[in-house]
């Protein structure tokens, strides 16, 4: 109370200084009284003065209640290997007929072979799609010019995205074993059920709380509440069919609870 009143019967100095800390770590609240013209310092009796700088003084501490000094933060990691469950292949395909018409139709029907293979193979297509298709009529000498000879080649490239739980490169020999003319592209990929990291998370928690207990052990300290907890994630992706590496880090924010001597 002394201290108040002394702060009040100062000047405004003091009173205009905290209600500017107030105002700004509320970042602009509305607040109708303060619309209003704030009433003339000189026109408030002491005691007047004292209850609005004692509620001044409480917003201002109650906004600005983290005090980094009284907290323990730490810092935890979780890392597991995620092996890849999706592999997306392009492959070439070549058809032949005496027309245009029929050299596609031999195409289509390599193509849905193929496409029946995945299942075969216990893995799941998750897409497929065509991206280029090429018909033409082959260069031939006259002797060998006749109806019923195949004039026309097709080239149709396909791309297939499968999932597997076993080894992608397993797969792809077993789908494309005799099957295509060649494989252009390959990429490995893992799906985002395998990336989950909720499990993650609580690892890395625990991890940072570890830390956070041996901190305050050495501060002769208990650790409290967690006030506070962020997460950020780094996955590494391996090429070629090796194991994806997910991360996740962890920060900590904890209340610290001083042991009392007697």
């Amino acid at each position: 109370m002394a201290l108040l009143r002394s702060l009040c019967s100062s000047g405004s100095a003091a009173l205009v200084l905290v209600a500017a800390l107030c105002v700004q770590t509320a970042g602009g609240a509305e607040d109708p009284a303060l619309k209003k013209p704030a009433p003339s310092l000189k026109s408030l009796t002491e005691d007047e003065r004292t209850i609005m700088l004692r509620k001044m003084l409480s917003t201002y501490a109650a906004l600005n209640s983290y005090n980094p000094a009284a907290n323990v933060t730490a810092y935890g990691k979780a890392s597991r290997e995620v092996p890849p469950d999706l592999v997306t292949i392009k492959v070439k395909l070549v058809g032949k007929g005496k027309d245009v018409g029929t050299a596609v139709a031999a195409l289509n029907a390599k193509k849905k072979a193929l496409l029946g293979e995945v299942a075969g193979a216990g893995a799941k297509l998750v897409r497929s799609q065509v991206t280029s298709l090429d018909v033409r009529e082959k260069r031939r000498r006259r002797s060998e010019a006749t109806p019923a000879q195949e004039n026309y080649q097709g080239h149709l490239q396909v791309a297939l995205t499968m999932k597997t739980a076993g080894d992608p490169l397993d797969l792809i020999a077993k789908v494309t074993d005799g099957r295509v003319e060649a494989i252009t592209q390959t990429r490995f990929e893992v799906s985002a059920a395998a990336q989950d990291t909720t499990e993650l998370k609580q690892q890395a928690l625990a991890d940072a709380r570890k830390r956070a207990e041996e901190q305050a052990g050495l501060l002769k300290a208990k650790l409290g509440r967690l006030i506070n907890v962020s997460y950020r994630e780094s996955p590494r992706r391996a090429p070629y069919g090796g194991a994806s590496i997910i991360t996740v880090h962890a920060t900590a924010v904890f209340a610290r609870e001083d042991e009392t001597v007697d």
